[in-house]
């Protein structure tokens, strides 16, 4: 049987797992699409909730896989726009 501190390792290591998932495919859609705002990479993914995608924008920045390259002005509101490498 398992201990507690077991089972929360591995959830811990599948939830990993899960956003690793989200930030490639995140990764993925920039690259795809070229400079593109987060509404643009929702868009693009089908979502509806922030929250899918702007975590892993941050990530992906903060680990210098993506850039702000510029801002578009949309819906009263200055948004990023964001780049990868090898676009």
């Amino acid at each position: 049987m398992m201990r507690n501190s077991q089972v929360s390792l591995l959830n811990y290591q599948g939830m990993k797992e899960k956003l690793m998932d989200k930030r490639l495919r995140v990764l993925e859609v920039i690259k795809t699409i070229g400079p593109c705002t987060a509404f643009e990479v929702m868009s693009y993914l089908g979502v509806i909730n922030p929250n899918v995608v702007r975590p892993r924008i941050t990530e992906l920045k903060q680990r210098k896989l993506v850039y702000v390259v510029d801002h578009k002005f949309i819906n009263g509101a200055w948004h990023e726009v964001f780049l990868t490498i090898g676009c």
